[in-house]
C-alpha cells in the first residue's frame, strides 16, 4: 500500500521536546529530573515526588473542588507577588488561578 503524505506534513520539523530529551546524558551525578516541557512525560516522576503526591492524595481536604477562581491563599500570595514585582496594587479578589492555559481565554465568554 502506498500512502501519499502531504508536503506540508513532511516539511514539519521534529518537536523540540524530543531533541531536548536527547541532550540528557544519564550518569550518577545527575539529580532526578522533573520534565516540565510537556503535559504527559514519557517516564514517571521521581520516586520522592510520587511518594509526596501519594501522601497529599490521602488528605481528606484534597478530594474536593477548589473555589472556581482558585485557592484563596494562593490567590492572595500571587496577588502580593505581582503587586511587588510591578510596584502596584493587586487585590486577591481580582486574581483567578486556572487549571489550564485555555481557561483565561474562556472566561470572557461566560457571561454570554
Amino acid at each position: 500500500m502506498v500512502v501519499k503524505v502531504s508536503n506540508r506534513l513532511t516539511g514539519v520539523s521534529f518537536p523540540p521536546i524530543a531533541e531536548a530529551l536527547s541532550w540528557i546524558v544519564p550518569n550518577t551525578s545527575n539529580r532526578p529530573l522533573l520534565n516540565m516541557c510537556q503535559a504527559v512525560p514519557s517516564y514517571p516522576p521521581a520516586e520522592d515526588l510520587q511518594i509526596e503526591i501519594g501522601v497529599l492524595a490521602r488528605l481528606p481536604t484534597m478530594g474536593g473542588y477548589t473555589d472556581i477562581f482558585g485557592i484563596p491563599q494562593l490567590r492572595k500570595a500571587f496577588s502580593e507577588h505581582i503587586a511587588t514585582d510591578y510596584s502596584t496594587t493587586v487585590h486577591a479578589e481580582n486574581v483567578a488561578i486556572t487549571q489550564a492555559a485555555i481557561k483565561p481565554l474562556q472566561l470572557p465568554s461566560w457571561p454570554l
